[in-house]
């Protein structure tokens, strides 16, 4: 009788159990439950999270996972009411913690819901904010000013002691409007803000992820009621490289979520609010599954797609500063195999 390792040259591994860590395509026999079963790369799916205690736009995220997030600063209510609001997350419900020192948006954030950083934005009416504060997961603490008070939009990625700013704009010369786009990008380590090796191509309201030394920056746009800017700019360390283009070019998405091989991109603006998701795999983009909600000027947790994140407020069709949540769950899965 043929055999398994006959025909395939090798056997299927067995397990007292499910492996820790399996990879797509991986099979194993379970000897614990006595059934044959692998691990399935499917597509991955969006699902309605508990609406924020607050509806805001233009706040800015952090957090590691759809059940640890946070949820700071950013505006509401017409004429704009800017916010320092900071809500907790912890995948089944919100909690207002501490208010951040300075109430702003179209800010940077970063970091995990114990240790967060936020920086730049919009604050009393349009000057534009040099100011950074740290999350201790207590109470918010200012820390060093950026070399340029900015706003920044989604164009942060790292940690509260390794962190990049990538682009955005700076304040205009008055009394000139709008703004202009900076490719200027800053670092920061842990103490202080250093001006780095700017962007080829400067660009607003773009989507950044990854650490301090492997960054992208995502599409945006390169002047006001232009067309928006479709490539990912990638980041070693040392110098840009101009990478693939998005599927859809936008502008004003949440932060990006994921690192510079494994990343993703939510919503966002192409003459009206996006439901569009693409996830990035170091080189190239590919549409996953949308939004239930079309939105911009969102925020993200940084969690990776392969993984979980979580989706915050924004601007919508109809509901200009919503509490809307949604939480991406990775369609990876173990599954088990039967008789058909």
């Amino acid at each position: 009788m043929a055999t398994y390792k006959g025909v395939k040259g090798f056997t299927i591994q067995t397990i007292a159990g499910d492996p820790p860590s399996p990879i797509a395509g991986q099979v194993w026999y379970n000897t614990t439950s006595n059934v044959l079963k692998g691990y399935a790369a499917v597509a991955g799916a969006w699902a309605s999270g508990t609406p924020t205690l607050d509806g805001r736009a233009s706040a800015t995220g952090a957090g590691t996972s759809k059940s640890s997030a946070l949820f700071i600063a950013g505006h509401t209510g017409a004429p704009i009411a800017f916010v320092a609001l900071t809500e907790k997350y912890n995948g089944t419900s919100w909690t207002e913690v501490a208010d951040a020192n300075l109430p702003r948006y179209s800010l940077g954030g970063v970091g995990t819901t114990t240790a967060a950083l936020i920086m730049g934005g919009y604050a009393d009416a349009y000057p534009m904010e040099d100011e950074a504060e740290i999350y201790n997961g207590v109470a918010w603490s200012e820390v060093s000013t950026l070399v340029n008070a900015r706003n920044v939009f989604g164009g942060a990625a790292g940690t509260t002691t390794a962190c990049i700013i990538m682009g955005g704009e700076l304040p205009p010369a008055a009394p000139a409007w709008p703004p202009a786009r900076t490719g200027i990008v800053e670092s920061w380590n842990g103490s202080s803000w250093t001006a780095i090796t700017a962007l080829p191509t400067p660009v607003s309201g773009a989507a950044g992820f990854g650490i301090s030394t492997l960054a992208v920056l995502a599409s945006g746009n390169q002047a006001p009621g232009g067309s928006y800017y479709g490539y990912a700019q990638k980041w070693n360390g040392v110098s840009w490289t101009a990478s693939n283009a998005v599927t859809t070019p936008r502008q004003n998405f949440p932060g990006g979520c994921g690192t510079s091989t494994d990343g993703m991109i939510s919503g966002g603006y192409t003459g009206s609010p996006s439901a569009l998701v693409e996830q990035y795999n170091g080189t190239s983009w590919t549409e996953v599954g949308d939004l239930a909600t079309g939105r911009y000027d969102s925020a993200s947790s940084s969690g990776s797609p392969t993984t979980t994140t979580v989706v915050m407020g924004g601007q919508a069709t109809g509901s200009p500063y919503n509490n809307i949540v949604e939480e991406w769950t990775s369609g990876n899965q173990v599954v088990t195999f039967t008789d058909s």
